[in-house]
């Protein structure tokens, strides 16, 4: 799909404050500085709109030609400058209410397509949808309240607990409700049900947790809290239409990401 919109400046009292973005990226890839600021500021609102059309203005005003020289090769060029955005992306997105489990699970996938891919305009390419994910993320956590405690106490304690027992009558009591109306403001906001949404956070874990070849399926299973390693298998087809296994086979790679 092709974008013509003309790019349209950000509201100044809306944009990333300069002192704490240098703060927090204290090293940036050599594009325009305005320009990544400005980017950032599209990511932090989630506006996925703003930031498409904010990329469609750096290559019609070929601002690339800025960027400085990271390596002599073009190849390594493009890894660089891509990974250097996804970090940059990936920590304004989580910093502004995007689940964690979304953000981390596009930066993977990215770094693990940039293993194979040898051909820069991919990379770059590859590189904005997957920052385009994660600015989804940051729409979507607005969209559905993040402002609304209830349901970030809820969220951040299934987060934190993913390997126990969690029901429906503990996350009440540790929210301070009823669990009738729990249950219901978790599926106004995320449109599941409570059982479904702690499943579908397990198995995001499962994903990342699967990606390092040391962590086996049953410890896997054993560690996020399923009965067993047969019941882990079939939640885990339920949710992405393959076994642990297959699925492991298609995004093989080593990333660091230990059970303990």
């Amino acid at each position: 799909m092709k974008y013509e919109s003309v790019f349209v400046p950000v509201d100044p009292a809306s944009a990333v404050n300069d002192i704490q973005f240098e703060k927090d990226f204290t090293t940036l890839p050599h594009s325009s500085y305005e320009w990544e600021r400005i980017y950032a500021t599209f990511v932090a609102a989630g506006d996925v709109e703003g930031a498409r059309t904010h990329v469609q203005d750096l290559f019609r005003n070929q601002k690339m030609i800025q960027v400085g020289n990271l390596s002599r090769s073009e190849l390594n060029q493009a890894r660089y400058l891509a990974v250097s955005l996804i970090t940059v992306v990936t920590r304004v997105a989580i910093n502004h209410g995007a689940d964690e489990l979304k953000c981390y699970q596009a930066s993977d996938e990215f770094i693990q397509f940039l293993d194979t891919c040898k051909d820069p305009a991919v990379i770059s390419a590859r590189a904005f949808a997957s920052a385009e994910i994660m600015i989804q993320a940051v729409h979507d956590a607005k969209q559905i309240s993040e402002n609304n405690l209830y349901f970030k106490r809820c969220r951040e304690y299934i987060f934190n607990h993913l390997g126990e027992k969690i029901t429906v009558s503990s996350l009440a009591e540790i929210c301070g409700l009823t669990p009738n109306y729990l249950s219901s403001l978790v599926n106004q906001l995320s449109g599941k049900t409570i059982t479904d949404y702690i499943l579908e956070q397990r198995i995001q874990v499962a994903k990342r947790l699967l990606l390092d070849e040391k962590n086996s399926i049953v410890e896997i299973a054993v560690f996020l809290g399923f009965s067993s390693q047969s019941y882990f298998i079939s939640c885990f087809r339920k949710q992405t239409g393959e076994t642990p296994r297959r699925w492991k086979m298609h995004h093989n790679a080593e990333t660091g990401i230990k059970l303990y």
